[in-house]
């Protein structure tokens, strides 16, 4: 008797879970997209950890954003290393070569992690 409830919560759950497959709508990559830009959308600000690996050279620091296009990342690794973007002028700081990098923005202005 035990083997037959077994048998018949197994088929049940299966039986289910097949359904459930078959109702799903398909997602495409553009709506997908759509989506995830609207969620992202409704954030103002963010900090994070990030890390940026080129070839064999990898840097680690820490992101803040604030809506709609304020941007600074202070490096751990390089250390004291910083970028800056203002929504006008992007500013990088290299300190290892004592220099600091100014590049102006496209005058229609640049969107960052946002769209």
């Amino acid at each position: 008797m035990m083997k037959f409830f077994r048998a018949f919560f197994i088929l049940s759950v299966l039986t289910v879970f097949v359904l459930s497959i078959g109702a799903q709508e398909i997602v495409t990559a553009d709506k997908y997209m759509e989506e995830i830009s609207n969620i992202y959308a409704e954030i103002n600000d963010y900090e994070a950890q990030i890390s940026i690996i080129s070839g064999t050279t990898q840097m680690d620091g820490s992101l803040s954003f604030k809506n709609p296009n304020l941007l600074r990342i202070d490096f751990s690794n390089p250390a004291e290393q910083v970028v800056l973007y203002d929504g006008k002028a992007l500013t990088v700081y290299l300190p290892a070569y004592r220099v600091v990098l100014n590049q102006n923005a496209p005058a229609q202005g640049a969107s960052l992690a946002s769209n």
